[in-house]
């Protein structure tokens, strides 16, 4: 006896865009809440450069920011005084607002597309 596993064609599938991003981006969290690309390390070392390279205040573009959960870490304690954050994900950039829109920093963020 065979089994078969058949995948649905994407006229088939019953998920809007927002649910298909709402997926995509649970899994992109656990990749890195769970550092398997090496997040953790690579925001540390922007720490180290932003406090040991940027001791006059400064102001941070960040392309493909998503919702700036490790770029906010990564400013903590440095001497930014304005951050403008640009995506393509609209839900992505609402996180982003909603957690770290009210800092003392100008925080400000874009839906564009990069191209």
């Amino acid at each position: 006896m065979s089994s078969t596993t058949q995948l649905k064609s994407s006229e088939e599938a019953s998920f809007s865009p927002k649910e298909f991003f709402n997926e995509q981006w649970k899994v992109y969290q656990k990749v890195l809440n769970n550092n398997y690309i090496g997040h953790r390390e690579v925001y540390c070392i922007l720490h180290e450069i932003l406090v040991g390279y940027f001791q006059k205040p400064f102001k941070m573009l960040d392309l493909g920011c998503g919702d700036a959960s490790f770029t906010a870490q990564a400013l903590l304690n440095t001497n930014i005084v304005s951050y403008e954050g640009i995506d393509l994900s609209t839900p992505a950039l609402y996180s982003c607002q909603t957690k770290h829109g009210k800092n003392t920093v100008r925080c400000d963020f874009y839906p564009r597309r990069f191209l």
